[in-house]
């Protein structure tokens, strides 16, 4: 499916919160491809509160099954314990951004503390997590290493979880602006740290550690800008689906930076066009990965387009 396939991708003018246009529902859909996708997330959910609960980690019951569906729909080719993989990385990263923005709970030292406890984890070898959130993605960087692609693509899920755990620090520092009444970051540097924050890169990482191709790491570094843009469309429609919330929460987002929901949802969809044109012209051999982050994007969008799917 390209990203003219959707119906109205961007939501023109805006996402459209709730918005649910019944003419323009999708019903081609196998129902035993959606039996199979269902029961994997069943799975996959079951696996995912196993995990949950070795790593203490700080998670409602209703964080689980989404983690686990989006997995089991987005790569609905992966074998059960790699498809539970993919769904720890969606589930960490939305944990992670769950405890950077609760500025009333978490302290700013306590946050760097956790932030830094996995930045060692990815980078010291042997490190001794202290958090219960490192703690979590020490396991994922373990299994990481044991994919097909893993080993290839280690590089490269260092820079995507050093660049994610990075845009998560500039965003609290930038919330306590907000919030604080001091200068905000411009609008430039917040989409540049947006598309690292919002998680696209690790989670794009992990799932490709799965696929097994002898080009996985240079297949990886020609399809880049693509991935970059992919993260900024997911990021726009993130912020655009989220507005009200985070403005009582005090997150900074795009719009909280002066731009016009217009022009949020027009920037959007350049982004988004641009990575599936670039999809589109990658080599054959690349096929697997070109499609992994397809879906992703699309998948992303079409929820950002119906709910507000961060918290």
């Amino acid at each position: 499916m390209m990203i003219e396939e959707l119906d109205d991708p961007t939501g023109a003018g805006g996402l459209e919160k709730g918005s649910w246009d019944i003419d323009r529902m999708c019903t081609a859909l196998d129902p035993l491809a959606i039996a199979d996708a269902a029961a994997m997330s069943i799975s996959i959910a079951q696996e995912l509160e196993t995990w949950v609960r070795s790593t203490a980690l700080p998670v409602r019951q209703e964080q689980i099954m989404p983690a686990a569906i989006l997995a089991a729909f987005i790569a609905p080719w992966l074998p059960s314990d790699q498809c539970s993989l993919f769904a720890q990385a969606i589930l960490w990263t939305a944990l992670i951004d769950v405890f950077v923005d609760d500025l009333k709970s978490e302290s700013d030292r306590a946050v760097e503390a956790c932030l830094q406890d996995c930045r060692s984890v990815i980078s010291i070898k042997n490190a001794d997590p202290t958090h219960s959130l490192s703690l979590a993605l020490s396991t994922i960087h373990e299994r990481f290493l044991n994919q097909p692609a893993g080993p290839s693509l280690y590089s490269f899920f260092q820079s995507a979880t050093d660049s994610f755990l990075s845009g998560q620090s500039f965003e609290r520092r930038a919330a306590r602006a907000l919030t604080g009444g001091a200068e905000l970051p411009t609008i430039q540097e917040y989409l540049k740290q947006g598309a690292r924050s919002i998680g696209m890169h690790f989670v794009t990482a992990v799932l490709w550690s799965t696929i097994e191709s002898a080009d996985a790491s240079p297949a990886a570094t020609s399809l880049g800008d693509a991935l970059d843009d992919a993260a900024l469309a997911v990021r726009l429609a993130n912020d655009l689906a989220g507005h009200d919330r985070e403005t009582v929460e005090g997150s900074v987002n795009a719009l909280a930076l002066g731009l016009q929901p217009d022009h949020v949802a027009h920037l959007l969809s350049q982004c988004a066009h641009r990575c599936v044109e670039k999809l589109n012209n990658f080599p054959p051999a690349g096929h697997l990965l070109t499609l992994a982050l397809e879906r992703q994007l699309l998948c992303y969008l079409r929820i950002y387009q119906r709910i507000d799917a961060s918290h």
